[in-house]
């Protein structure tokens, strides 16, 4: 909600549209010297998971 000056309330609602260009990656590339984290596929994620859960059981 935002409040106008004559205290009238406003109903602002996020188009779908804007949620997506909010949730986009930034098309800027880092530096691989700056990359601290290793890239990692969908598999390697999946497989680390799989090991955590296994282990907290």
């Amino acid at each position: 909600y935002l409040r106008s000056k004559k205290e009238e309330t406003i109903h602002q609602m996020i188009i779908d549209e804007e949620i997506i260009e909010l949730m986009k990656e930034p098309e800027v590339k880092p530096n691989n010297e700056e990359l601290k984290i290793p890239i990692i596929s969908n598999y390697e994620a999946l497989v680390a998971l799989n090991q955590i859960i296994i282990y907290t059981e």
